[in-house]
C-alpha cells in the first residue's frame, strides 16, 4: 500500500492520478474495498459527502426507493386494497401497480 501511495503522489496531473486510482481499483476490487473499509469515521464522512454531492449514489438510492415502494405496494395488495386505491394512496401509475400485482403469486379475491 505504501508503494502504491508513493507512486500516486509522484504523478503530477490530477487526471493522471484519477486514471491511476481507477485502474488500481478495477484491478483489485477486493483490496480497494478493504482499504476503503479502513478509513476513519471522519474520512468516511468526507467520502460520503463527496459521493452525495457528485451524485455517485443516485442510482443506488433510486433502486432502494423502488424496492421499498414495490414492497409497500405488495403489502397493500396482499391486504386486499384495490389497484385504484393503491394508485390514489401512492400516486404511482396504475400500470406500475398492475406490474407489481402480476409478480405476486397469490392475490386476495377481488383485487
Amino acid at each position: 500500500m505504501q508503494q502504491t501511495l508513493q507512486t500516486y503522489s509522484e504523478r503530477k496531473p490530477l487526471d493522471d492520478k484519477n486514471a491511476f486510482i481507477d485502474r488500481l481499483a478495477k484491478a483489485n476490487r477486493h483490496a480497494f474495498k478493504e482499504a476503503v473499509s479502513m478509513l476513519t469515521e471522519g474520512m468516511r464522512d468526507i467520502f460520503l459527502e463527496g459521493a452525495d454531492e457528485y451524485g455517485w449514489l443516485d442510482s443506488r438510492y433510486k433502486k432502494i426507493e423502488e424496492e421499498a415502494a414495490q414492497k409497500f405496494v405488495q403489502g397493500m395488495l396482499l391486504h386486499g386494497l384495490s389497484i385504484e386505491d393503491i394508485a390514489n394512496i401512492t400516486k404511482l401509475p396504475v400500470e406500475t401497480i398492475i406490474d407489481i400485482a402480476n409478480q405476486l403469486e397469490e392475490l386476495p379475491a377481488g383485487v
